[in-house]
């Protein structure tokens, strides 16, 4: 988690203050290409400043700091999945991030390397975007559930 939005968590700001769509079981690359491509078509055009951070949340509730990634960028790496795994971070509990500077959105995954155990992810949508928590769960159908963003990050804290 960075700073900024640790403290947005906090206040129960977006982009914690809606909801969640995630994986109640290990996901696909393919399912995570997927979540990457709806949010590209949703928001590519309006939301132009796009952030990149290791949230080490659950972990141990690490604070670190977040860089700039174009959407042109986020696109290579979710080309195939030796970038996206190049990309992701590995360590257990340890989410690679990626939201925009509106904060109206936050998309999470994690692919654990260690023991190949599983992939997983959360696509958060502020209070705002709700109703793209309803379509993106329509198209990903299996193994996926909404939940409200705020009660998840609170109770999965690591901290």
């Amino acid at each position: 988690m960075t700073e900024e939005l640790f403290t947005l968590l906090n206040k129960e700001a977006s982009p914690f203050n809606g909801q969640m769509v995630n994986s109640c079981e290990d996901t696909s690359i393919e399912n995570l290409k997927r979540v990457f491509n709806y949010f590209y078509e949703n928001f590519h055009d309006t939301d132009q400043i796009i952030y990149t951070f290791d949230c080490w949340h659950e972990h141990d509730g690490f604070i670190t700091n977040k860089s700039e990634i174009s959407w042109q960028e986020l696109t290579k790496i979710f080309a195939n999945e030796n970038s996206l795994r190049s990309f992701s971070i590995t360590d257990e509990e340890v989410r690679k991030t990626i939201f925009s500077k509106s904060h109206k959105w936050l998309f999470r995954w994690c692919l654990d390397e260690e023991d190949h155990a599983y992939n997983d992810f959360e696509a958060c949508f502020s209070n705002e975007l709700t109703e793209h928590s309803s379509m993106l769960l329509k198209e990903l159908k299996e193994g996926i559930a909404i939940q409200n963003t705020l009660e998840y990050f609170k109770s999965s804290y690591g901290g």
